[in-house]
């Protein structure tokens, strides 16, 4: 089964006023940092620090991490908890910079790479074609020929310009490993894909009602409709069949809902088991079908057994599920910021 692993990693999400003051500096020296980004994951939250290294960040109640860049150094990432007084936040400066990686007689060049790599990151869909990758010349690509692999890295964010959303999106990407079935880099060839990393957004909207529409239909054909009539409770009433083993099944034979502060914990209380099978370990995906648009058929591998959801519909610890099918075809251009709402 091919499946995509697409990480955003943060903590549970809410909103109201709260203050974060702090300084960054340099571990080895104690000198502040200036211009470091100090924001809140996977949101259009965020701020720099000033020429003494201080900061204030209005974080809007967001409960998960606050993640803490400068170029030529670690990152470091937060809970919001972690700032009830003023915080001193010391990053180490990196080991070395990445540099370009040459492999001996190459299989693909670069520019292939490139247009595979931006396939599994941007996407294919109306969103994805029109993105773009402002820094290209920062990723550091190359294939393994014995694991079938192409691997990225970057020394620096990611830089992509969303133009039908109009965001400029920064992806703090610690991992981006794509394999293959055989030594290609097709992607209808793919086995694997996992990419893990922070994200940052930045609104270029100049009025309210730009890009009003284009945001509106990227959530409606989401994967956030779908929570949201999974959390009410009312999936069919919805136009979503969610069954296993071809039966429909009901929500709470599978799943228990919490309502925590303004989010909701989502626990598993029964796995889905591969017909014919009584071991659990031959787990089966919740399936997910939408009887209007019969294309979007998703699969939803559950892998931890606490989910955790916003009252937007976003899952706040990416992590815990694993999306097949439509659902994983949505990408990085197709995302939302946590703090977008209709």
């Amino acid at each position: 089964m091919k499946y995509l692993l697409f990480f955003i990693l943060c903590f549970p999400f809410s909103l109201s006023a709260q203050i974060l003051k702090g300084k960054v500096v340099d571990a080895q020296t104690n000198k502040p940092l200036e211009n470091a980004d100090v924001f809140i994951d996977q949101t259009s939250i965020g701020t720099s620090t000033n020429e003494n290294g201080l900061f204030e960040l209005d974080a809007k109640g967001a409960q998960q991490q606050v993640i803490i860049n400068t170029f030529g150094y670690k990152n470091k990432a937060f809970s919001t908890s972690d700032f009830k007084t003023f915080k001193t936040i010391s990053l180490e400066p990196e080991d070395e910079i990445l540099q370009e990686v040459v492999i001996e007689a190459s299989l693909f060049s670069r520019k292939e790479l490139l247009k595979t790599f931006k396939h599994f990151f941007l996407g294919t869909t109306t969103n994805g074609k029109k993105a773009i990758i402002e820094n290209e010349d920062d990723l550091v690509l190359y294939y393994d020929k014995e694991q079938r692999m192409l691997i990225c890295e970057s020394p620096k964010p990611i830089r992509v310009l969303n133009k039908n959303l109009g965001y400029r999106v920064l992806f703090y990407l610690n991992e981006a490993k794509i394999t293959f079935r055989n030594k290609t880099i097709n992607p209808e060839s793919y086995h694997q894909s996992i990419i893990f990393g922070y994200t940052s957004f930045t609104d270029l909207s100049k009025k309210r009602t730009e890009y009003v529409k284009q945001r509106n239909k990227t959530f409606d054909v989401s994967a956030n409709p779908f929570w949201l009539a999974f959390l009410k409770n009312n999936l069919k009433e919805n136009d979503y069949y969610f069954y296993v083993n071809g039966m429909i099944i009901e929500r709470d034979d599978y799943f228990s809902i919490e309502l925590k502060s303004d989010d909701f914990k989502v626990t598993l209380i029964q796995k889905p088991v591969a017909k014919g099978f009584k071991n659990t370990e031959n787990i089966e995906p919740f399936n997910v079908t939408h009887v209007k648009r019969k294309e979007q058929k998703s699969l939803i591998y559950v892998l931890d057994n606490e989910i955790y959801i916003n009252k937007n519909g976003f899952v706040i610890n990416p992590q815990s599920i694993v999306y097949g099918g439509y659902f994983s075809d949505l990408k990085i251009a197709d995302m939302l910021p946590m703090d977008f709402s209709k």
